[in-house]
């Protein structure tokens, strides 16, 4: 009978031990989700940010940041597209 005894002995001390195993993963697991959650909510900080630096370059914002206020850069626009419109004209008459 001391056999079986030791048998059930050693299945419960390796169940223990897979339990405390279990356990730990778990503990890992849940403190990599969090660390997932924070490099996720990074990331998409930094997302929306690149989204706005682009929106301000295409918006032609981009100037205000280098120190061109707003009536240099609705000059500097208007004369871009004047220039647009001389070139389209010239193109016009080559074209003739």
């Amino acid at each position: 009978m001391e056999k079986i005894e030791d048998k059930i002995d050693s299945i419960v001390s390796k169940l223990q031990k897979v339990l405390e195993n279990n356990k730990s993963l778990q503990k890992e697991i849940v403190s990599m989700k969090t660390k997932l959650d924070s490099e996720t909510t990074k990331n998409n900080d930094l997302q929306n940010k690149l989204k706005q630096l682009e929106q301000k370059l295409k918006e032609g914002n981009a100037g205000a940041e280098i120190g061109i206020s707003d009536k240099e850069r609705v000059h500097i626009k208007r004369k871009i597209k004047d220039y647009i419109t001389d070139i389209d004209g010239f193109l016009d008459k080559l074209a003739v």
